[in-house]
């Protein structure tokens, strides 16, 4: 009912004008034939060629024009497209095109390439197509169009690749599939107009437009041929309505179920009950086609809504799966980190895969010797083998970091280089033998480089002490500005041998300097000044 009612209410004239817009002929050519462009022997082969597999001429015309600008010669550089309707090698050998530069030949492939394409699009548009969508089709395969035509916002390039966008004069970074198809769409409509090529595709003649404005349709007593004329464009106009009235309503009902298999029932019988209940009785052929055709657009919309639900619950356990692992490594690196055993951790990773294996199959499976019974109930959304990958994975990071954590807060780096040596090459490491030597070799470096920096500093340090000491202690021995030197007070030279209490040396150097400074102060009193 929405569906119609959409329909009413953008006026009666809507869905003729529709049909319209994707039908009658574009241009009409100064001699009716259709086919005003090119030399007489291509315009005979692609008349032939119309005629004999139901083809318009003017839509191959069209193609031919695009394609090769009418010249049979005509050869990409870049590829083997070639001819009139620039035939690749295997849609060449598919329709046993055995010389495409043949203008016989060539035409009579295009032909029935071309019709098999309109059939294509006339299945899946459920309708007749129009000159722009038949060149796509032409262009992109049949459903290489198909599916730009029904793609809406997404890129063409995620539709039909990169290069088939590019190499067509589309931005396969921006542009929306809509908007390549509606490029190439406006080009073969503008070719037809500006060079006088008329395209006869099927579609709702302009009487039937005025009969729609004017009339309820209802059938015409006596059937005179004026009266059959009307009850048979009645007819068209009311199937061509119930029709889009009817997938609308499908359309709708599905994006209202949003995935529930249950609601989309419901929502599918009452979309049904209220198109069915306007059908017009004296019609009930159309009756039986609508429901033929409701049957198979439900089963399809069944299948839709189940492959949504499951990609939705694939969906969440991966959520949950991504997130069990990334909490595991967390916590395995704060373990690590903070000096964790490596029981510790081991313990660690032993509970994480059996939170794991909630997810792996719902048969018995074994993980690094340990054998996972049955279970129903687990998710069965990934591989032992995946799971086993993830844990190693984890661990072997873990236990990096626990080396590497040791190693810096290790007050002798290397000491702790050169234990970590002995169990590299007694095969006791607990990383494989390469990352072993690898992280070995960088320890190395590093200890070597920290007792460099430390012996640099503890150098430093040491003469700044040994300058303090020579300073002070000079300070006192020197002659005040009475001329008598000072003895060194007690607590002052304990706290200098405190000060140079690392450097034994450098305290037994106190002890002398100590004595010298006595002896200064004796013998200066002795003397007198």
């Amino acid at each position: 009912q929405e569906a119609l009612t959409a329909v009413d209410e953008r006026g009666p004239q809507w869905g003729l004008r529709q049909l319209l817009a994707r039908g009658t002929s574009v241009t009409m050519g100064a001699h009716g034939d259709g086919l005003q462009l090119g030399p007489t022997r291509i315009r005979a082969a692609l008349a032939r060629a119309g005629k004999a597999h139901g083809v318009d001429p003017g839509v191959l015309a069209v193609i031919a024009s695009l394609e090769s600008s009418l010249d049979p010669a005509a050869q990409n550089p870049s590829s083997s497209a070639g001819g009139l309707f620039q035939f690749l090698d295997g849609t060449a050998a598919q329709y046993g095109l055995e010389n495409r530069f043949d203008v016989d030949q060539a035409a009579d492939a295009g032909a029935r390439l071309t019709r098999d394409n309109m059939s294509a699009l006339a299945t899946a548009l459920g309708r007749q197509p129009t000159v722009g969508e038949i060149y796509l089709a032409h262009q992109q395969g049949a459903q290489g169009a198909i599916n730009l035509l029904t793609a809406g916002p997404r890129l063409a390039s995620a539709v039909v690749g990169r290069d088939a966008v590019r190499l067509n004069g589309g931005d396969p970074d921006t542009m929306s599939a809509q908007d390549f198809a509606n490029l190439w769409l406006r080009k073969a409509e503008g070719r037809a107009r500006r060079e006088g090529i008329t395209v006869n595709v099927p579609g709702t003649p302009e009487y039937e437009l005025e009969t729609l404005n004017r009339s309820t349709f209802e059938p015409r007593l006596p059937f005179t041929v004026r009266d059959a004329a009307f009850n048979r464009a009645a007819d068209r106009v009311i199937t061509a309505r119930a029709t889009a009235a009817l997938e609308e309503g499908m359309r709708a009902a599905m994006q209202r179920a949003d995935g529930d298999i249950g609601h989309l029932r419901k929502e599918m019988d009452i979309v049904r009950a209220q198109v069915m209940s306007e059908l017009p009785k004296e019609m009930p052929g159309l009756a039986t086609e609508l429901k033929s055709q409701f049957d198979r657009g439900r089963m399809a919309a069944e299948r839709q809504a189940i492959e949504l639900s499951q990609r939705r619950v694939m969906a969440r356990q991966e959520q949950a799966l991504a997130q069990i692992v990334s909490t595991t490594q967390s916590e395995a690196e704060r373990l690590a980190l903070t000096g964790a055993t490596a029981a510790e951790l081991a313990d660690h990773m032993a509970q994480a895969t059996d939170t794991l294996a909630q997810f792996g199959p719902r048969e018995e499976f074994t993980i690094a010797g340990r054998t996972f019974p049955a279970d129903p109930t687990r998710a069965g959304t990934i591989t032992p083998d995946a799971i086993a990958t993830n844990m190693a994975e984890i661990a072997m990071g873990a236990r990096r970091q626990m080396i590497e954590a040791d190693f810096m807060r290790s007050a002798a780096p290397g000491q702790y280089v050169e234990e970590f040596r002995q169990q590299v090459f007694a095969g006791n490491s607990p990383l494989p033998a390469g990352e072993s030597m690898e992280m070995l070799r960088s320890m190395e470096g590093r200890a070597r480089a920290t007792d460099s920096a430390r012996r640099t500093a503890a150098e430093a340090e040491r003469r700044r002490l040994e300058q303090g000491m020579t300073d002070t202690i000079n300070g006192y021995v020197s002659m005040n500005e009475a001329g008598v030197p000072v003895a060194i007070p007690q607590e002052e030279r304990a706290r200098i041998l405190s000060a140079l209490a690392p450097y034994p040396d450098l305290q037994r150097k106190a002890l002398i300097e100590f004595q010298v400074a006595d002896a200064q102060v004796a013998t200066h009193g002795m003397t007198g000044p």
